[in-house]
């Protein structure tokens, strides 16, 4: 948990350097990951979606089963 803080707090302090350095490039970097990230949303949601139901609708036993157990 510690570790993802520190993570986000490197971020955001990297994330103001760079924006200080060069606000334009900054924001048009920025601009380019959201869309780069709209782009992705929509597979990453589906990809959820059908996991969550597959948990839902079969039990571990099965999953297990299915997968073998070399998988893991």
């Amino acid at each position: 948990m510690m570790n993802n803080y520190s993570m986000y707090m490197i971020t955001v302090i990297l994330l103001g350097v760079s924006f200080k350095k060069d606000k334009h490039k900054t924001k048009k970097a920025l601009k380019k990951a959201w869309k780069a990230f709209e782009n992705i949303l929509p597979e990453f949601l589906g990809v959820i979606m059908l996991v969550g139901i597959l948990l839902a609708i079969l039990d571990p036993k099965v999953i297990s089963n299915l997968l073998g157990k070399e998988s893991g």
